[in-house]
Protein backbone atom coordinates (compact mmCIF):
# COMPACT_ATOMS: atom_id res chain seq x y z
CA UNK A 1 0.00 0.00 0.00
CA UNK A 2 3.00 2.09 -0.02
CA UNK A 3 4.27 2.00 -3.53
CA UNK A 4 4.36 4.74 -5.66
CA UNK A 5 3.69 7.11 -2.28
CA UNK A 6 5.81 10.42 -2.39
CA UNK A 7 4.84 12.98 0.93
CA UNK A 8 2.17 11.20 2.68
CA UNK A 9 -0.04 13.89 3.13
CA UNK A 10 -3.32 11.99 2.40
CA UNK A 11 -2.25 9.86 5.23
CA UNK A 12 -2.76 11.19 8.99
CA UNK A 13 -0.79 8.64 10.43
CA UNK A 14 2.47 9.65 8.93
CA UNK A 15 1.93 13.58 9.16
CA UNK A 16 4.80 15.28 7.50
CA UNK A 17 7.00 12.67 6.83
CA UNK A 18 11.22 13.02 6.80
CA UNK A 19 12.52 10.69 3.92
CA UNK A 20 15.79 8.75 4.61
CA UNK A 21 18.31 6.74 2.80
CA UNK A 22 22.10 5.66 2.78
CA UNK A 23 24.60 4.93 0.27
CA UNK A 24 28.14 3.34 0.51
CA UNK A 25 27.48 1.19 3.68
CA UNK A 26 28.49 -2.20 1.54
CA UNK A 27 31.21 -0.13 -0.26
CA UNK A 28 34.83 -1.55 0.40
CA UNK A 29 36.01 1.50 0.66
CA UNK A 30 35.52 5.75 1.48
CA UNK A 31 33.00 6.61 3.42
CA UNK A 32 29.42 6.48 4.03
CA UNK A 33 27.23 9.33 2.93
CA UNK A 34 23.09 9.29 3.92
CA UNK A 35 20.44 12.02 3.37
CA UNK A 36 17.34 13.36 5.05
CA UNK A 37 15.10 15.63 3.44
CA UNK A 38 11.66 17.28 3.19
CA UNK A 39 9.17 17.34 0.07
CA UNK A 40 7.44 20.06 -0.99
CA UNK A 41 3.43 19.29 -0.60
CA UNK A 42 2.67 17.35 -3.74
CA UNK A 43 6.06 16.91 -5.03
CA UNK A 44 6.87 14.19 -7.50
CA UNK A 45 9.68 13.70 -10.16
CA UNK A 46 7.93 11.19 -13.14
CA UNK A 47 9.82 8.03 -13.90
CA UNK A 48 12.35 8.20 -10.43
CA UNK A 49 12.91 4.91 -9.58
CA UNK A 50 15.65 3.43 -7.48
CA UNK A 51 19.58 5.30 -8.03
CA UNK A 52 21.16 2.14 -8.25
CA UNK A 53 19.48 1.13 -11.07
CA UNK A 54 19.98 4.62 -13.27
CA UNK A 55 22.49 5.16 -14.82
CA UNK A 56 25.30 7.93 -14.66
CA UNK A 57 23.14 10.01 -16.93
CA UNK A 58 20.07 9.42 -15.63
CA UNK A 59 20.99 10.31 -11.92
CA UNK A 60 22.13 13.42 -13.71
CA UNK A 61 19.17 14.24 -15.62
CA UNK A 62 16.87 13.44 -11.83
CA UNK A 63 19.31 15.14 -9.92
CA UNK A 64 18.04 19.08 -10.68
CA UNK A 65 14.33 17.75 -10.71
CA UNK A 66 14.66 16.05 -7.14
CA UNK A 67 16.09 19.27 -5.67
CA UNK A 68 12.85 21.45 -6.81
CA UNK A 69 10.81 19.31 -5.21
CA UNK A 70 13.21 19.22 -1.82
CA UNK A 71 11.94 21.83 0.28
CA UNK A 72 15.17 21.29 2.56
CA UNK A 73 17.59 18.41 3.16
CA UNK A 74 20.88 17.65 4.86
CA UNK A 75 24.08 15.30 4.49
CA UNK A 76 25.63 12.65 6.87
CA UNK A 77 28.91 11.48 6.21
CA UNK A 78 31.22 8.99 7.66
CA UNK A 79 34.65 8.95 7.22
CA UNK A 80 36.56 6.40 5.98
CA UNK A 81 39.12 6.51 9.00
CA UNK A 82 35.60 6.43 11.19
CA UNK A 83 34.29 3.08 9.13
CA UNK A 84 37.39 1.61 9.63
CA UNK A 85 37.71 2.98 13.95
CA UNK A 86 34.16 0.74 13.96
CA UNK A 87 35.38 -2.30 11.93
CA UNK A 88 31.35 -2.04 11.56
CA UNK A 89 29.75 -1.08 8.01
CA UNK A 90 26.22 -1.27 9.61
CA UNK A 91 27.42 1.11 12.71
CA UNK A 92 28.23 3.70 10.39
CA UNK A 93 25.27 3.52 8.69
CA UNK A 94 23.58 3.97 11.62
CA UNK A 95 25.63 7.22 12.42
CA UNK A 96 25.19 8.93 9.37
CA UNK A 97 21.27 8.50 9.00
CA UNK A 98 21.72 10.33 12.87
CA UNK A 99 23.98 13.13 11.71
CA UNK A 100 21.56 13.41 8.28
CA UNK A 101 18.66 13.80 10.51
CA UNK A 102 20.81 15.90 13.14
CA UNK A 103 21.01 18.10 10.69
CA UNK A 104 17.23 19.13 9.60
CA UNK A 105 16.13 22.15 10.77
CA UNK A 106 12.42 21.92 9.77
CA UNK A 107 9.58 20.05 11.65
CA UNK A 108 8.47 16.72 10.56
CA UNK A 109 6.15 14.38 12.44
CA UNK A 110 7.73 11.50 11.33
CA UNK A 111 10.66 9.84 9.24
CA UNK A 112 10.44 6.71 6.84
CA UNK A 113 13.56 5.07 6.31
CA UNK A 114 14.51 2.16 3.76
CA UNK A 115 14.69 -0.45 5.79
CA UNK A 116 17.22 -0.06 9.06
CA UNK A 117 16.29 2.18 12.15
CA UNK A 118 17.04 5.38 13.05
CA UNK A 119 19.00 5.51 16.91
CA UNK A 120 18.52 8.74 19.03
CA UNK A 121 15.64 10.20 17.68
CA UNK A 122 11.84 11.63 19.59
CA UNK A 123 9.55 10.69 17.04
CA UNK A 124 8.16 7.29 15.24
CA UNK A 125 10.70 5.56 13.05
CA UNK A 126 8.47 3.58 9.88
CA UNK A 127 11.26 1.44 8.40
CA UNK A 128 10.56 -0.47 5.37
CA UNK A 129 12.56 -2.65 3.06
CA UNK A 130 13.41 -1.89 -0.63
CA UNK A 131 11.57 1.56 0.34
CA UNK A 132 13.97 3.11 -2.07
CA UNK A 133 12.76 1.21 -4.62
CA UNK A 134 8.78 1.84 -3.66
CA UNK A 135 8.62 5.11 -1.74
CA UNK A 136 9.19 8.59 -4.01
CA UNK A 137 10.55 10.58 -0.99
CA UNK A 138 12.92 7.95 0.00
CA UNK A 139 14.07 7.75 -4.20
CA UNK A 140 14.60 11.04 -3.61
CA UNK A 141 17.10 10.77 -0.28
CA UNK A 142 18.96 7.87 -1.92
CA UNK A 143 19.73 9.68 -4.99
CA UNK A 144 21.33 12.74 -3.13
CA UNK A 145 22.77 10.77 -1.38
CA UNK A 146 24.62 8.78 -4.42
CA UNK A 147 24.75 11.90 -6.33
CA UNK A 148 27.22 13.25 -3.42
CA UNK A 149 29.27 10.27 -2.32
CA UNK A 150 29.72 9.34 -6.36
CA UNK A 151 31.39 12.95 -6.89
CA UNK A 152 33.27 12.09 -3.60
CA UNK A 153 34.54 9.16 -4.36
CA UNK A 154 35.52 10.47 -8.42
CA UNK A 155 37.71 13.42 -6.89
CA UNK A 156 39.25 10.45 -4.52
CA UNK A 157 40.19 8.64 -7.27
CA UNK A 158 42.60 11.26 -8.66
CA UNK A 159 44.59 10.44 -5.69
CA UNK A 160 43.95 6.86 -5.99
CA UNK A 161 43.24 6.06 -9.76
CA UNK A 162 44.77 2.51 -9.41
CA UNK A 163 41.14 1.08 -8.22
CA UNK A 164 38.87 2.94 -10.01
CA UNK A 165 36.70 4.39 -8.06
CA UNK A 166 35.51 6.89 -10.92
CA UNK A 167 33.87 4.16 -12.41
CA UNK A 168 33.06 1.59 -9.26
CA UNK A 169 33.13 4.14 -6.68
CA UNK A 170 34.82 2.03 -3.95
CA UNK A 171 32.52 -1.10 -4.15
CA UNK A 172 33.15 -4.41 -4.60
CA UNK A 173 34.02 -5.87 -8.10
CA UNK A 174 36.75 -8.07 -9.56
CA UNK A 175 38.65 -5.33 -10.89
CA UNK A 176 39.11 -3.67 -7.77
CA UNK A 177 39.68 -6.44 -5.82
CA UNK A 178 42.23 -7.48 -8.26
CA UNK A 179 44.24 -4.07 -7.59
CA UNK A 180 44.34 -4.26 -4.17
CA UNK A 181 46.20 -7.69 -4.48
CA UNK A 182 48.55 -6.27 -6.88
CA UNK A 183 49.24 -2.92 -4.79
CA UNK A 184 47.64 -3.43 -1.43
CA UNK A 185 45.02 -1.47 0.32
CA UNK A 186 44.98 2.61 0.62
CA UNK A 187 44.38 4.17 4.01
CA UNK A 188 40.40 4.50 2.94
CA UNK A 189 39.83 0.37 2.18
CA UNK A 190 37.67 -1.14 5.05
CA UNK A 191 40.45 -4.02 5.57
CA UNK A 192 37.60 -5.61 8.24
CA UNK A 193 35.74 -6.53 5.62
CA UNK A 194 36.23 -10.31 4.54
CA UNK A 195 36.43 -9.56 0.73
CA UNK A 196 39.43 -7.30 1.67
CA UNK A 197 41.02 -9.88 4.36
CA UNK A 198 40.72 -12.54 1.78
CA UNK A 199 42.73 -10.36 -1.13
CA UNK A 200 45.17 -9.51 1.32
CA UNK A 201 45.57 -13.02 2.80
CA UNK A 202 46.06 -13.46 -1.18
CA UNK A 203 48.56 -10.82 -1.88
CA UNK A 204 50.41 -12.51 1.40
CA UNK A 205 50.91 -16.11 -0.12
CA UNK A 206 51.94 -14.32 -3.72
CA UNK A 207 54.86 -12.42 -1.84
CA UNK A 208 55.67 -15.06 0.11
CA UNK A 209 56.48 -17.04 -3.08
CA UNK A 210 58.12 -13.83 -4.52
CA UNK A 211 55.26 -13.75 -6.87
CA UNK A 212 53.68 -10.61 -7.03
CA UNK A 213 55.46 -8.76 -9.46
CA UNK A 214 54.94 -11.86 -11.88
CA UNK A 215 51.07 -11.50 -10.85
CA UNK A 216 50.93 -7.54 -11.54
CA UNK A 217 52.35 -8.26 -14.78
CA UNK A 218 49.22 -10.34 -15.83
CA UNK A 219 46.42 -8.54 -17.74
CA UNK A 220 43.22 -7.76 -15.66
CA UNK A 221 41.09 -11.05 -17.34
CA UNK A 222 44.01 -13.48 -16.88
CA UNK A 223 45.15 -12.02 -13.35
CA UNK A 224 41.38 -13.38 -11.95
CA UNK A 225 41.74 -16.93 -13.15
Amino acid sequence: YLRGKWTFWENKQYGLPLFLDEVGTGSAAGPVFACACILFKGGKVIGLRDSKELSLKEREEFYPKVLKIVSEYSLGYVSSEEVKAMQNNYKAGALARQRAVEGIKSYYDCIISDYFDVPNVNVPVFHFPKADKIIGGVMCAALIAKIHRDNFMRNLSKKYPIYGWDHNYGYYCPQHITQVIKYGPSPHHRIHMPVLKRALKQRDLLITKNLLEEFKKIPYKESLN
